[in-house]
């Protein structure tokens, strides 16, 4: 077990990254440029690849070709590998991200259950998504029993189960799979850091807030699939930006490709997509006078809608139009315009407003004799759905302060040529978008679209940082720990709870699970149902230990930034 979990945190880089390169260093860019390019490249071949085998019904063990062929780039490319270790952006990305990979897989360790508030099927749901592409169930099989197969898009289930096909097609392989996919988001955050300072020790603090971050934490150890689209998000965002700063329409056209994926990996990038797409158009609107610039827009965008033609055609095709465009939660749930209208006005107010520890009446949710499980399941809906808490309690006023005296420094232009009115213009559309793409929730809705604004929030805070007065960095590190605290620790610690021993020796579900909601104990009847062992099962690695070098790790990057810090406040010789 613990050599095929190894296999498979090899298998990663070579399936999702490596490959790419065969394509990306066709580019005449710079190496981060195509790193994140390869990553795109990589990931769009391996959701090809996993398609196009389920849809031949050819064994899936085939992914295997895609591994070999990144094995095939790290030996043919040794040169540009060598070039590229030396290249001081991609060490700069690429070290923070191996760390913050190394405390999202510890975390995963010590997780024996998935709780928290209302989260219930999700988790079970994405690993019965990639096990209909892996032994081809019927197409009328319904996820959770309510869900037909477009209700979500494929591509990370098709990825993770083909790496899944090599190394072992059990729960525990797909969280390891879908957890170190999740990380590969850090990436294109650590770029957009270096694209807005040169600092060395942005991307190492940016480590640091992602690593203490609830949202990040809490979103990376569950099997779905928000975060691994926020790389796509966020990798799109990047090109874009490059793309104005070089007037090159192939990074424009990269931009939608990424976007394109995304949108095949989760239908939250959706609001992203649409606002990238208007934010182009208004850059580019002189350009679009001349049937030239309608060419080379649509070239821009050719990319990224074939990708997304690629799930679509084939859905519409077994599925119907109904089937395909009204199966999602969202088309599912939509009240009709009148309350439609009233829900996007308290959407908003909920998810920028935090709920009071005192409104703890749903039975659902807070329904538990444990004062340790009620606190997580409060603190845990307020990261999760509340935007200005999923930023950080103390972190958002931080970046509230930012943004002002970035105002106020409006007349020089940011790096990417943007405006600080476009910048707060774009995130603000994409809010609009987001809150009118989700069901209302009455603790808000955060997690459903907003997670790479989140993102973005942390990158705004790596990049702003020693401009803090030392009164806001003190409050900032402060309220900092405290979430990690109350929104990581906390829920980690019920996670680690295993109910298996007093399970086996017959106690009762509903008396072993009173200390936990009804979404829990639904969990525990999943686990139950389906034989399904986590990782931390399987592994069984004393908490102490996992604990002591996830601590120790976080020392390590918090000293790394230290230095990195003092490196740059050492005169120049």
């Amino acid at each position: 077990m613990a050599a095929s979990l190894i296999l498979e945190l090899l298998l990663l880089p070579a399936a999702l990254i490596l490959p790419g390169f065969l394509f990306a260093r066709r580019l005449r860019a710079a190496p981060l440029e195509q790193l994140l390019a390869a990553v795109v490249f990589a990931c769009l071949g391996a959701y090809l690849l996993a398609f196009g085998l389920y849809l031949l019904r050819l064994p899936p063990a085939w992914f295997g070709l895609w591994a070999a062929a990144g094995a095939a780039a790290a030996l043919l490319e040794g040169r540009h590998w060598r070039a590229f270790a030396r290249d001081a952006e991609v060490r700069a990305c690429l070290g923070p991200w191996v760390v913050v990979g190394a405390w999202e897989v510890g975390a995963l360790v010590l997780i024996h259950h998935y709780s928290g508030g209302a989260w219930a099927g999700d988790w079970i749901e994405h690993f019965h998504r990639a096990m209909f592409f892996l032994y081809h169930w019927p197409f009328d099989y319904r996820f959770l029993e309510y869900y037909a197969l477009p209700a979500r898009p494929p591509l990370a289930n098709l990825v993770v189960g083909g790496l899944m096909a090599l190394t072992g097609r059990d729960y525990a392989h797909f969280q390891l799979g879908n957890t170190l996919f999740n990380t590969l988001a850090f990436l294109p955050a650590a770029a957009l850091v270096r694209h807005f300072t040169k600092a060395r020790s942005a991307p190492w603090l940016l480590a640091l807030l992602w690593m203490l971050n609830p949202m990040m934490l809490q979103n990376a150890t569950l099997t779905w699939t928000k975060q691994s689209t926020a790389c796509f998000v966020l990798t799109g965002l990047w090109f874009l930006l490059r793309g104005r700063a070089t007037a090159a329409p192939w990074r424009d056209g990269l931009a939608f490709l990424a976007l394109g994926t995304g949108a095949v990996c989760h239908y939250s990038t959706g609001p992203y997509l649409v606002a990238a797409a208007g934010l182009y158009l208004v850059l580019e609107r002189r350009q679009l006078r001349r049937f030239a610039g309608w060419r080379r827009t649509a070239g821009v965008a050719a990319g990224g809608v074939a990708v997304i033609a690629t799930w679509a055609a084939w859905a519409l095709w077994r599925y119907g139009v109904h089937g395909t465009l009204l199966s999602n939660s969202t088309a599912t749930y939509f009240p009709g315009a009148g309350p439609w209208l009233r829900d996007l006005f308290l959407n908003v107010w909920c998810t920028l407003v935090p709920q009071s520890p005192w409104r703890l009446d749903n039975a659902v949710i807070f329904g538990s004799t444990d004062p340790v499980a009620v606190a997580r399941d409060y603190y845990f809906g307020l990261y999760q759905t509340n935007f200005l808490w999923a930023i950080g309690s103390g972190a958002w006023l931080a970046l509230l302060w930012l943004a002002i005296a970035a105002w106020r420094a409006r007349p020089a232009p940011l790096t990417a040529g943007l405006s600080v009115a476009a910048a707060g213009a774009w995130a603000l559309g994409v809010f609009g978008l987001s809150i009118v793409a989700t069901p209302f929730e009455d603790w808000g809705v955060a997690q459903g679209c907003l997670q790479p604004l989140v993102m973005l929030a942390l990158v705004g805070l790596a990049v702003g940082a020693p401009a803090l007065p030392p009164l806001i960095r003190r409050a900032l590190v402060l309220t900092t720990a405290v979430d990690f605290l109350l929104g990581s620790a906390l829920h980690l610690a019920v996670e680690h709870r295993d109910y298996r021993p007093r399970l086996l020796a017959g106690e009762p579900l509903l008396r072993l699970a009173a200390d936990e909601n009804l979404n829990m104990r639904n969990n525990i009847r999943y686990q139950l149902a389906h034989g399904m062992e986590f990782i931390g099962d399987r592994l069984n690695v004393p908490a102490a230990l996992v604990a002591a070098l996830l601590a120790l790790l976080l020392v390590l990057v918090a000293i790394k930034w230290r230095q990195a810090r003092a490196a740059e406040a050492a005169p120049a010789a």
